[in-house]
C-alpha cells in the first residue's frame, strides 16, 4: 500500500482558492486508502494546481484544461480530472465523464512505479485507447484489459522496457486464472508489435469429467436451437431458471458442447470485453462465448 504523505502547508505555495481544492482532492484520496491497492499521493499533482493558481488563480473548465496543457501532462494529471468529475465540478457528456474516470484509475495504477512508469506499458495503455475509440466500446474496458498487465508488471518488478518471460506468465496464470482473457490481449500485442513468440497457457486444477459432456448432434441442435430462439423472444429480465436454460441450450446450439443441466451450477459467467452483447461462461478450462441474457 502506497501511503500519502501529508499535506505540506499548501497554503504557502497556492493561493487561498487554489488551496483549498488541493486540500479538498487530497481529503479525496487519503478517503480511500486502504481500499485500494495504489493510492496516488496528492503531492505528485501539485504542479497541476500551481500552473492553475499561475494562470487563472482557479481551476477552469475542461475545455480550458485540454487546450491549454499537452496531451502528457493531461495524462499525468488524470486523477486531478476524474476527482473533478465524481465532484461534479466538470460536466460533460455521459461518455467523456467514464473515458475520464476510466483514465484517471488507469493512471493512478502507475503510482506502483513511481515517477517513472514501464515505457512498454505506457505504449500499450496508448494502443489500447486508440482500440477503444475506433471500437467504440466502454471506457472501462480499457481498464478492465489494462489492469492485470499493471499487476504482472509490479509482480515481476519489471521496469522501462522490459517484458515478461514465458515462466513469468506461466507462474503469473497459476495464481490469476481470471486475468487470462487480459494476458491473451498483451501477449498478443506483444507478438504483433515486438516479434515475440509469448502464449499463454490455460491453468487449471480441475478436470472435466468426461462423463458430463458429449457433442452435440446436428438433430440435436436443431432442437436446441428452437428452445434458445423461444427465450430470446421472451420478455426481459429472464427468470432464474430461464437463465439457466439460455446457457444449457446456447452451449449446446452455438458450441455443439452438451453439458449436463446439473453441471451448470459450477459455471462462471462474466462480461465479454471485446464484444458488448456477448458473455463469457466459463465451465473448468472451457470458455463459451454466448448472447447475453
Amino acid at each position: 500500500m502506497t501511503k500519502l504523505n501529508p499535506i505540506n502547508e499548501p497554503e504557502e505555495l497556492l493561493s487561498y482558492k487554489i488551496s483549498q481544492s488541493y486540500v479538498d482532492f487530497s481529503e479525496f484520496l487519503r478517503r480511500r486508502t486502504g481500499k485500494r491497492k495504489f493510492v496516488a499521493p496528492a503531492h505528485r499533482f501539485l504542479k497541476f494546481f500551481e500552473e492553475c493558481d499561475v494562470q487563472w488563480g482557479k481551476i477552469p473548465s475542461y475545455e480550458i484544461i485540454i487546450h491549454t496543457f499537452d496531451d502528457q501532462f493531461v495524462q499525468r494529471n488524470m486523477p486531478v480530472l476524474g476527482w473533478m468529475v465524481k465532484t461534479h465540478q466538470i460536466r460533460d457528456d455521459d461518455m467523456t465523464e467514464q473515458i475520464l474516470i476510466s483514465q484517471a484509475a488507469i493512471q493512478e495504477m502507475f503510482v506502483a512505479f513511481g515517477d517513472n512508469p514501464p515505457s512498454i506499458l505506457q505504449e500499450y495503455l496508448l494502443f489500447l485507447n486508440k482500440r477503444q475509440e475506433q471500437r467504440k466500446s466502454k471506457p472501462s474496458s480499457v481498464r478492465t484489459v489494462f489492469q492485470p498487465i499493471i499487476g504482472l508488471y509490479y509482480h515481476y518488478g519489471l521496469k522501462d522496457n522490459q517484458t515478461p518471460s514465458q515462466a513469468q506468465i506461466d507462474r503469473y496464470l497459476v495464481k490469476n486464472k481470471g486475468h487470462i482473457t487480459a494476458i491473451v490481449s498483451f501477449t498478443h500485442y506483444l507478438n504483433t508489435h515486438h516479434q515475440f513468440s509469448l502464449i499463454c497457457k490455460r491453468a487449471t486444477k480441475r478436470i472435466l469429467d468426461k462423463s458430463t459432456y458429449r457433442v452435440v448432434g446436428d438433430k440435436d441442435r436443431k432442437k436446441f436451437e428452437r428452445q434458445f430462439i423461444f427465450l430470446a423472444m421472451l420478455e426481459k429480465p429472464l427468470s432464474d431458471k430461464q437463465k439457466i436454460q439460455w446457457i444449457n441450450n446456447g452451449i449446446k446450439y452455438f458450441h455443439r458442447f452438451f453439458i449436463d443441466v446439473k453441471a451448470l451450477s459450477d459455471v462462471h459467467i462474466r462480461p465479454c470485453e471485446y464484444y458488448e452483447g456477448l458473455m463469457i461462461v466459463q465451465y473448468g478450462d472451457k470458455l463459451f462465448a454466448l448472447p447475453k441474457f
